[in-house]
């Protein structure tokens, strides 16, 4: 289908992809990260990788917590005497 311009015109509709996302899902997304859930907690809930979850995250600008692993217990083991 092109135009006597040489242009090709596309579809005047958008396909949705298999893993799109729906509207629901990231507002989802916004409230759960407001709630303060970290990444793994929201990736769980939502049934996606927390790649995805941190990449739906910034393109949206919604600011999310990744869960540092160890960290607690190193700064009791420091703060306690030895």
């Amino acid at each position: 289908m092109s135009s006597r311009s040489g242009a090709i015109s596309l579809p005047a509709f958008r396909v949705a992809r298999a893993n799109g996302w729906s509207t629901a899902e990231i507002r989802q997304l916004r409230q759960l990260a407001a709630a303060g859930a970290t990444v793994g907690e929201i990736a769980a809930q939502l049934r996606r990788s927390e790649s995805a979850i941190r990449n739906k995250a910034g393109m949206h600008g919604i600011p999310v917590r990744t869960a540092h692993v160890g960290t607690a217990s190193f700064r009791e083991q420091k703060a306690s005497p030895a």
